[in-house]
């Protein structure tokens, strides 16, 4: 009799996928639902570890969200029925299994379709909107669905977005906070709310999502990056400072509505009552200690918290939240963006001998299973401490290039952070030990890196504007910082030329031979060519660089193959500037050695008058120049390079010099 029964109604639901309308995603949909049934176990596995963390119950938006999952728990009886609810609730749960496989099949066929065939993905999209209509937010927080979800958010018409966000528009809140949902959330924001034209429309759109709710999402790491999200791509200025105002408390109100148009707490509060400051930097402080507890200081929004906390709040308010950045290691997690960089820069000045220590130790620390071992110790086991950090170390010795230093130092405002070590930090044999002994072993590397080059290039120079980042730049010299805040009133007790003094006697000599060794291939790159330049005008004055000016001297003379390519225009620029700009003594006199008596061969031979006019313009002039002035008829014939006619301007400048006096 069950047999039968089975076969009959198998054959039945056969015969109605034959003439349905979604005929190609209900192949094998009759079969035992067992499937489905484990589908749903496991969702439910995934979300009932949703809120483990914090041990609350499950409020009603999220019963109501997982209350068809909770049905699945109900006993199927040797007839295939549930035990309550007859035939007719079989076949409703039945129907709802179809389209769940349905959908799962038509994911896996729009997948296939690659990025091209946009009419096809559009009616597989209608089709499973058709079987999922009704019931999407259930289901939106299944992995599956989600991208299913997505995926019609995306490629879908404007009618089937507003299906979709219709359906889950009251549940955005909570799916923010799941794993697969917050995605989902994001493509809502960018695919629909973005499209709203009507600025107070998209506002109140936002407003049921985010208003009330922004210290809450801050906490938590899906929610926060739904945040942070619509903060760094969605939001415009006006959105932006409608939302931060939520996490300035209630004291915020004291202020005027003019000063609230301000971006920073700082200009808002600056013209105001001084004791709404210290409450509304008291409520920050709370918010930011909780996330940079749970690890969430990556956020772009959390960043700017930190920041109006040192520009605003009081000495124990900045040293506490100071000290929690350092414990935790977060320099070398956030000094890549803009705001993470102006952090590192704010705690390196404000913290003590001690505290600067911990950053240095930090930075010199490998990538090589850092959050494993933090993990290890969150968990309680510090006795395998040692272990790990014998480990680490030997991780770093074999390959520097896990060090995190070297890898800031590859960064575009990590090399600012890098840098700015080297201005401020008195210890200069720990930075030698931790963090310029990574960089010798792949000096070559980082000569010709384009952000690895400029730490060098900054110890070299001691001139910021080598840092080649406007952002930068203005971080590194022009920072406002805070007096009180700062040891006896000043960034170091030695001053930054000592210090960088005292580094480039320990770090030259490595510098110098690298140098050497790669000068072929320096002075026609665009980054390291910086750092030839440089390191040749440092003669005499430091006698580790004394080989590098004796090298480049042989290459200028060097009459055999694999010597310099004197048109090159980088190598023009490093020549030409090594001349002008080195002292009695160092590579002007070398230079002067080598084309004296030659400076026909090196201009019309060599194709180098650059080098001739260099020349001109040091204390070798007037030699230089009566070598070469009856040569300056066919020099001004040479009118098609510039080279020519630079050196015609040069020699009738100085004719009017030495002839008119």
């Amino acid at each position: 009799m069950n047999k039968n029964t089975s076969s009959s109604s198998g054959s039945t639901h056969k015969r109605q996928n034959s003439s349905s309308s979604g005929s190609r995603f209900r192949n094998n949909s009759s079969k035992p639902s067992s499937s489905s049934q484990k589908q749903h176990q496991s969702g439910k596995n995934n979300n009932t570890g949703r809120n483990k963390d914090n041990n609350k119950k499950k409020n009603e938006a999220v019963k109501r969200l997982h209350s068809e999952r909770e049905d699945a728990k109900t006993t199927t009886n040797p007839y295939g029925m549930s035990g309550s609810g007859g035939i007719a609730e079989y076949k409703k749960r039945k129907n709802k299994e179809d389209s769940n496989v349905m959908a799962k099949r038509a994911l896996d066929e729009f997948l296939k379709l690659g990025k091209k065939k946009r009419k096809q993905k559009t009616d597989i999209l209608e089709e499973v909107l058709h079987h999922l209509q009704g019931s999407i937010s259930s289901v939106s927080l299944r992995s599956d669905m989600s991208r299913l979800l997505q995926a019609i958010l995306k490629y879908g018409t404007d009618s089937q977005r507003k299906l979709v966000v219709n359906e889950i528009k009251n549940d955005l809140r909570v799916l923010s906070a799941n794993i697969y949902g917050h995605q989902l959330v994001k493509k809502v924001m960018k695919y629909h709310a973005l499209k709203i034209k009507d600025d107070k429309e998209r506002l109140e759109f936002y407003k049921e999502v985010f208003f009330g709710n922004m210290k809450t999402m801050i906490q938590q790491r899906f929610s926060g990056e739904v945040l942070d999200y619509c903060y760094t791509r969605l939001w415009n200025y006006t959105e932006k400072r409608f939302f931060v105002q939520e996490f300035y408390g209630s004291e915020f109100l004291w202020t005027t509505e003019e000063s609230k148009m301000n971006d920073s707490l700082k200009d808002s509060i600056s013209s105001n009552k001084e004791g709404a400051k210290s409450l509304i930097v008291s409520e920050l402080n709370a918010i930011v200690q909780t996330a940079i507890q749970k690890r969430l200081i990556d956020l772009t929004i959390v960043q700017k918290l930190i920041i109006d906390i040192f520009e605003c709040g009081e000495n124990s308010h900045v040293k506490f939240t100071l000290y929690d950045l350092i414990e935790c290691n977060a320099i070398p997690l956030i000094l890549h963006t803009l705001l993470g960089c102006k952090i590192s820069l704010l705690c390196i000045s404000y913290a003590n001998e001690k505290e600067r220590k911990m950053i240095v130790r930090a930075l010199s620390r490998s990538k090589v299973d850092v959050a494993s071992a933090e993990e290890a110790n969150a968990a309680g086991e510090g006795e395998n401490a040692t272990e790990d950090k014998t480990k680490e170390d030997d991780l770093i010795n074999n390959d520097p290039h896990n060090s995190l230093a070297v890898l800031a130092a590859q960064d575009n405002f990590g090399s600012v952070v890098i840098s700015y070590l080297f201005k401020c930090i008195d210890d200069t044999v720990l930075l030698n030990q931790k963090i310029l002994k990574h960089f010798r072993k792949i000096l070559s590397e980082l000569f010709v890196h384009a952000q690895a080059s400029r730490p060098i290039l900054y110890l070299l120079t001691g001139n910021s504007k080598c840092l080649c980042n406007s952002e930068g730049i203005k971080l590194f010299d022009h920072l406002e910082l805070r007096k009180e805040l700062l040891k006896d009133g000043a960034l170091s007790k030695k001053g930054q030329d000592k210090i960088r003094h005292e580094l480039l006697l320990s770090f030259g000599p490595s510098l110098a031979t690298a140098i050497c060794e790669n000068m072929n291939e320096l002075l026609t790159n665009q980054h390291g060519h910086g750092i030839l330049k440089e390191a040749a005008t440092l003669y005499p004055q430091n006698k580790d660089f004394e080989n590098v000016a004796k090298k480049l001297k042989d290459l200028m003379q060097n009459q055999k193959e694999g010597s310099i390519d004197f048109s090159h225009a980088l190598t023009k620029t490093t020549l030409s500037y090594a001349i002008m700009e080195s002292k009695e003594g160092g590579f002007c006199d070398m230079a002067f050695e080598v084309v004296k008596g030659k400076c026909k061969q090196y201009i019309f031979e060599k194709k180098a008058p650059y080098i001739v006019s260099a020349l001109l313009k040091t204390r070798h002039g007037r030699s230089v120049y009566d070598e070469i002035v009856n040569l300056k008829t066919k020099i001004e014939e040479e009118k098609t390079d510039k080279n020519f006619m630079f050196l015609a301007k040069v020699l009738a400048t100085k004719k009017e010099e030495y002839e008119g006096k």
